[in-house]
């Protein structure tokens, strides 16, 4: 018996439809097809629901695991939630908090609408789309106002506006998200985007004009942080948007989305400063900075060297503190754009393979992470006569070295294979690269760098060394060689303290032959 789909009306949309408004062509949006032993995990009835709708799965699952109808999953995670509500409470709601002293639950007002519960996964794209305004929905009809909260507007607060709010930037959120992962789809969820945050922002104006805002339930200060939330979630999302277009995206679209990122991106930082916490001030301010000159470098607008350092120390702090694949995802973008290749390659080795094992191969962050890795690892070349980019495949030997192509920025494996003179090849910066056959610096043999520029006047590339007690150098080309595989990474041992006498002569002596 297939399950039947509750059709519910959206007051924030004025549109009518199923458990999804903007998501809703599942046939021609599925991305996963079920085999024809896959039941619902729920009912496990294995046809399509009453509706047609057949069963889906969006997360990292694998074989037959994971299947459902929409409409089982709606019911699923809306009775957890009842469950929730009855032994903690609706003020606890969309705070991620509990009472004082109560035991952990396996019960959650999140987690049911976001996480698969056979893998424990994030799901993604269509689904995320569905169960989040499936929550939004649940929230408005579950958690009505209170008798002595102020009703400025039923339209802007058909529940507690705490709650209400709190589901808009979670569907906000998921949104953003969707537009890396649905192909197709982007710029119907930029508008999607735009007109639930202009009504989210909306609401919290309207609350934030109240006389008593604890009638409310929300402090001004909350208030003005949920505002910046959704400027911030908005010029993510723009950012996303214009990435997706590419280098050869229409140019006048691709300056308008940059353009509506930063401006976002702007009136979040307005809000952060509006607040007065100088703890968020000091913490997020750089951060959306760094997501500004982001913006600016997809457009072609180079950052300057302070303000691309300024971002990859911003990152650091941010990937310690939350040490996810997304965020070291950011921090990998960062190295890169800064010319640490290595680091970059060493980050990525690490977390590549435990993101696709985790996630699955096919999950957004891992696909994104082996596109990052793909970028990195690229070995560019130009040869002798020519203004073409090939790929450095291999050394064959001393002399001799295979390369591909021409390849373009996006597409690495155009073109042709055959082999060269190593003579008739320049690298192309930036690289990492190991020193050999140095005469005058022979400490540097054996050390690795990147290649992060070349000095046309001194005729040398400018080689930064992971060795971080060692100083940049200028090499010559015969004296440097692509790295494809990065050796483990030395352990640094501590300075045996200031040089004194003829230690200080000779490291003098050996810094001015650094320039070989």
């Amino acid at each position: 018996m297939g399950k039947k789909s509750k059709k519910k009306s959206d007051p924030a949309s004025g549109k009518k439809g199923g458990v999804s408004g903007l998501a809703s062509e599942f046939d021609q949006l599925q991305v996963q097809i079920p085999s024809c032993t896959a039941s619902c995990w729920i009912c496990l009835d294995s046809e399509p629901d009453d509706d047609g709708r057949p069963l889906v799965r969006d997360c990292a699952c694998r074989g037959d695991s994971g299947w459902a109808h929409l409409s089982c999953l709606v019911d699923y995670a809306e009775s957890k939630s009842n469950e929730y509500l009855k032994k903690v409470g609706a003020q606890y709601w969309g705070t991620g908090m509990k009472p004082d002293g109560y035991p952990d639950l396996e019960v959650s007002d999140v987690a049911p609408w976001m996480k698969c519960v056979n893998c424990k996964q994030g799901i993604r794209g269509q689904l995320m789309l569905d169960m989040s305004e499936a929550r939004l929905d649940f929230t408005k009809r579950s958690l009505p106002l209170h008798q002595n909260m102020l009703v400025v507007s039923e339209t802007s607060f058909p529940c507690d506006p705490f709650k209400y709010v709190s589901a808009l930037i979670v569907h906000l959120t998921q949104l953003s998200h969707a537009i890396g992962m649905i192909e197709g789809r982007a710029s119907a969820l930029i508008e999607e985007l735009e007109r639930m945050g202009e009504h989210t922002v909306a609401v919290l104006s309207e609350m934030n004009t109240a006389v008593n805002h604890s009638r409310v339930h929300m402090s001004e200060g909350q208030i003005i942080n949920f505002e910046a939330t959704v400027y911030r979630t908005l010029g993510w999302a723009y950012t996303q948007f214009i990435s997706l277009l590419g280098k050869d995206g229409q140019k006048g679209e691709r300056k308008e989305g940059a353009k509506k990122a930063i401006e976002y991106f702007e009136k979040s930082k307005e809000k952060l400063v509006e607040t007065g916490d100088q703890t968020v001030i000091t913490f997020a301010v750089p951060n959306i900075d760094s997501e500004i000159s982001g913006v600016r470098q997809l457009i072609g607008i180079d950052s300057t060297a302070a303000e691309t350092k300024r971002n990859v120390q911003q990152l650091r702090k941010m990937t310690k503190l939350f040490p996810k694949p997304a965020a070291k995802l950011q921090l990998a973008c960062a190295l890169n754009a800064d010319k640490q290749v290595i680091a970059c390659q060493r980050l990525l080795d690490e977390v590549v393979a435990t993101t696709r094992q985790v996630h699955g191969a096919q999950h957004v962050v891992s696909t994104d992470l082996q596109e990052t890795y793909d970028t990195c690892t690229h070995r560019r070349v130009v040869l002798a006569g020519s203004t073409d980019y090939y790929q450095l495949v291999s050394y064959k030997s001393d002399k001799i070295a295979e390369v591909r192509g021409p390849v373009t920025w996006d597409n690495f494996n155009t073109g042709t294979t055959f082999t060269v003179d190593v003579s008739e090849m320049t690298l192309v910066p930036p690289m990492p690269v190991v020193c050999q056959g140095l005469k005058g610096a022979t400490h540097l043999n054996g050390e690795i760098g990147d290649a992060r520029s070349y000095d046309v006047e001194k005729d040398r590339y400018v080689v930064h060394f992971e060795n971080r007690k060692l100083k940049k150098a200028l090499v010559k080309y015969e004296n440097v060689r692509a790295l494809f595989e990065l050796p483990p990474k030395k352990v640094e041992q501590q300075s045996p303290g200031p040089a004194v006498g003829s230690q200080r002569v000779a490291q003098k002596k050996v810094a001015k032959k650094c320039s070989v």
